[in-house]
C-alpha cells in the first residue's frame, strides 16, 4: 500500500518538474528576472503552459534528427 502512494507521489511529482522546469527557464529567459512585469501567479501558471511547449519541441527536433523517443 504505501509503495502505490509513493509511486503516484513521485509520477506526480515527475510531471510537475518535466512541465513546469522548462517553461520556468524559457520564461527566464524571455523576461530575465524582472519582477515588474508580470505576477508571481502569472510566472506559475505560463510555466506550465510553455513547458509543454518546450517538451513538444524537443520531441520534434529529435524526430527529425532521427532519435527514437521510445521506453525501449
Amino acid at each position: 500500500m504505501i509503495s502505490a502512494i509513493q509511486n503516484q507521489i513521485l509520477l506526480y511529482l515527475s510531471i510537475a518538474i518535466v512541465m513546469f522546469l522548462p517553461g520556468w527557464f524559457l520564461l527566464l529567459a524571455i523576461f530575465g528576472k524582472s519582477e515588474n512585469q508580470i505576477s508571481k501567479l502569472e510566472k506559475f501558471v505560463f510555466c506550465f503552459g510553455r513547458g509543454i511547449i518546450v517538451n513538444v519541441f524537443i520531441a520534434v527536433c529529435y524526430n527529425k534528427i532521427n532519435i527514437p523517443v521510445t521506453a525501449s
